[in-house]
């Protein structure tokens, strides 16, 4: 005979299953006192049991002998007396949740006598063979875990016995679709750890259909990766298909240290609503790769004129996780910029200086000369004749400047007096007067 076994732990999620429960009448699910003898050890049931299904070919599952169900309010119509034949030969029983020695209570049976006086026959039609018959109103077990480990075991008590079981096939009643997606490196491919920028890193997308209709449209997508080829769009219920794509390593996953691509599954049932899987993610660890950082800085904040010297410093430093050779510095207006070393360990910096001239050199000696003569002459007194005296002042009128001898003036500048000197006057007016300074 044999029986599956379904196991939830604690928190609602699937037990850990290392062995299974008792053996004989128990089936491997339910708990064991052998011979119902107290100086006998008391096996326990399996771990958290949530269901079992016993197909019992000689029927002691079906009673409560050897203290199965031990601790339930509910017991089996056959009581815990131990009977010869035993009470329920060739029947599928049902016992419900128990942990250690207490619990995996009678649930239902396939029998038509559920009273406490025997016989109780089996109601299948033939040797353990057909469709095992609903569950009554009532006796499905609380508390249906949202997760739980399916499994089968198999006992013969004192017999021996061969155990084969075909063609079996475990699925909900109603319609569940559901798709089931694991993301991951590819497994073909040799990808050293950790990244560095611009490496390729290959995808593989396990796609499953764990649900019990047919999904078309079957896709996936991931937040980093685009492009995912698969194979087909459609898959049938448990089919499986795997998908492809590739995802180039950035500077930003250099300097995050790591990278975390999360994908989904996507799908449509025959009646148009869609499916998705649980994300699925992978993060791998990144190493930044080669890189520098350069800042240049003026060594005196002040306003610059032409023909000024110019002082620049360059600071460079590695950002990155490997020594650098050959350590320069180019600059489009300067030349022949040195460093003080040319390598650098991770994380090192140097400075790089050189003098440049603002401006040209000839020209702007040439710009500062006549700016000096120009102030120089501004400044300078007007002379006339070798007869007037320094340090008077003469108001002359405009004829009086007509008189005036050309060689006896000296430095004179702007359009107004070369005006006089041409023996021109403004437009408009007869005479203008303007004061000299005399010799």
């Amino acid at each position: 005979m044999a029986r599956s076994t379904g196991a939830v732990g604690p928190s609602g999620c699937a037990a850990t299953l290392t062995e299974p429960g008792a053996f004989g009448g128990s089936l491997g699910y339910a708990q064991k006192l052998s011979d119902d003898d107290p100086a006998l050890p008391f096996t326990p049931g399996v771990d958290h049991g949530y269901l079992g299904v016993g197909l019992d070919v000689l029927g002691n599952c079906f009673g409560d002998w050897e203290h199965r169900g031990n601790g339930c309010e509910t017991t089996s119509p056959a009581g815990t007396a131990f009977r010869i034949p035993a009470p329920g030969a060739n029947m599928v029983t049902l016992r419900g949740p128990g942990d250690g020695t207490t619990g995996y209570c009678f649930l239902t049976a396939t029998t038509s006598n559920f009273s406490t006086t025997g016989p109780w026959p089996s109601t299948l039609p033939g040797q353990l063979q057909g469709a095992t018959t609903s569950l009554p109103a009532g006796v499905t077990p609380a508390a249906v875990p949202s997760t739980y480990k399916f499994g089968f075991a198999a006992s013969t008590g004192l017999f021996t016995d061969v155990h084969l079981i075909r063609n079996v096939s475990v699925h909900p009643a109603a319609a569940l679709p559901q798709l089931n997606l694991v993301k991951q490196v590819s497994a073909a491919s040799d990808v050293p750890l950790p990244l560095t920028p611009g490496q390729q890193v290959p995808y593989e997308y396990v796609v499953t259909n764990s649900g019990n209709t047919t999904l078309t449209d079957v896709n996936v997508t991931d937040d980093r990766v685009t492009g995912i080829c698969c194979p087909g769009t459609t898959l049938t219920s448990g089919q499986t298909m795997t998908c492809t794509g590739t995802y180039t390593v950035t500077e930003a996953d250099g300097l995050a240290g790591s990278v975390t691509n999360t994908a989904l599954a996507h799908g449509t049932t025959p009646g148009g609503t869609m499916v998705d899987s649980p994300p699925s993610e992978v993060t791998l660890p990144v190493q930044r790769g080669p890189g520098l950082r350069l800042e240049k800085t003026v060594d005196e904040d002040r306003v610059y004129r032409a023909g000024d010297e110019v002082s620049y410093t360059y600071t460079v430093t590695n950002t990155g996780p490997t020594e650098l050779t050959g350590i320069g510095v180019t600059d489009d207006r300067v030349d022949g910029i040195t460093c003080r070393a040319t390598t650098l360990a991770p994380g090192a910096s140097t400075t790089c200086r050189h003098l440049h001239r603002h401006g040209g050199r000839r020209r702007g000696r040439r710009d500062h000369e006549r700016r000096r003569r120009h102030r120089r002459q501004r400044h300078r007194p007007l002379r006339t004749g070798p007869g007037d005296r320094p340090g008077r002042e003469q108001a002359v009128p405009w004829e009086g400047l007509q008189a005036v001898p050309r060689q006896g003036l000296r430095a004179v500048r702007g359009p107004a007096l070369r005006g006089v000197l041409n023996g021109q006057g403004p437009r408009g007016r007869r005479g203008l007067s303007h004061v000299l300074r005399m010799r």
